[in-house]
């Protein structure tokens, strides 16, 4: 058996394998849930960039794709929203980083104040929604997900609306916006409407 030694390929791998097992499932225990949550991130985590390469094929392709991509954020959000407060800490603790005050960013306090605000023993998704937690919630895999979730609902956009949620928000605020490519990248820049 081959050796792999690729972080991504890794979790990818097992991300796949948890959806497969736990789809067929009827119902899933706490533990079980914990388990594939904590793989989904990871996962979509290490396979953000790749999922969202625009494919070389059909059109349909590429939509399939970024529908696809949006769904496992969403189901992973669902998941989510399942676990307590205490749980989502057990899971991923917040970043021990304590001087977010000085320089305005989430850190330790302002993670336990999200924390608190929750009903204690609830499911997150009873006391507020998901995506607004895990905006206030600090921890470096979290925040990942949490921009890969930004970034899967800004595909839509584009497909829905031919812009992207940050191009859309610029003119929205009178901006005119473009597009141009850095080292293979898109970067899109601004400037104020005449």
């Amino acid at each position: 058996m081959k050796k792999i030694n690729n972080y991504d390929e890794v979790w990818t791998r097992i991300m796949y394998q948890t959806i497969e097992k736990l789809s067929k499932k009827p119902s899933l225990s706490r533990n079980e849930m914990k388990k594939g949550i904590v793989a989904l991130i990871k996962g979509l985590n290490a396979t953000f960039d790749e999922r969202r390469k625009v494919p070389s094929g059909s059109e349909f392709e590429y939509i399939n794709k970024v529908w696809n991509n949006f769904q496992l954020c969403e189901m992973t959000m669902a998941l989510i929203g399942r676990l307590t407060p205490e749980e989502l800490v057990q899971i991923f603790p917040a970043e021990k980083i304590y001087d977010g005050d000085k320089y305005q960013v989430k850190d330790w306090f302002s993670t336990s104040r999200a924390v608190k605000n929750l009903s204690k023993g609830k499911p997150i998704a009873e006391s507020e929604e998901v995506f607004e937690f895990l905006w206030d919630y600090h921890s470096w895999e979290l925040n990942t997900f949490t921009v890969n979730v930004m970034s899967a609902m800004s595909d839509i956009n584009k497909l829905e609306k031919n812009k992207g949620l940050f191009e859309q928000f610029m003119e929205e605020q009178g901006y005119k916006t473009y597009t141009t490519q850095m080292d293979g990248t898109d970067v899109i820049g601004f400037y104020p409407e005449d």
